[in-house]
């Protein structure tokens, strides 16, 4: 199972009121990153560097980062114009295979502030 968390979601939840339900900011938070705020500079300071990949939109950017621990565990951060926009986790039994940089942050405990 994969969880993918966008600024999309920040931004409908801070800009909707009356009947809405409200998105607790927690969510948009995981390993010390949060959505919307954290620079690229950031990421590196704190999962490490990471083989930077270009995305179809224009100034995007992603990054992957793998358990250190050798679990499968996979956490993908997207970037928009230089500050992270969304993260996906997830687990692959193949992901020793991939580009991704290893980080010692990235396990199957790793959760949102509010544990997603």
């Amino acid at each position: 199972m994969w969880v993918t968390v966008a600024v999309l979601a920040l931004l409908l939840a801070t800009g909707q009121q009356g009947t809405a339900k409200q998105i607790s900011m927690k969510n948009f938070e995981i390993a010390g990153i949060t959505l919307g705020v954290t620079t690229n500079h950031d990421l590196e300071r704190i999962l490490g560097p990471a083989p930077v990949v270009e995305t179809p939109d224009h100034e995007g950017s992603r990054r992957c980062y793998l358990s250190a621990a050798g679990d499968g565990t996979i956490l993908e951060i997207e970037s928009w114009v230089g500050t992270a926009i969304q993260f996906r986790l997830g687990s692959r039994p193949d992901a020793t295979g991939t580009a991704c940089a290893k980080s010692s942050l990235v396990s199957r405990k790793l959760a949102t502030g509010t544990g997603l």
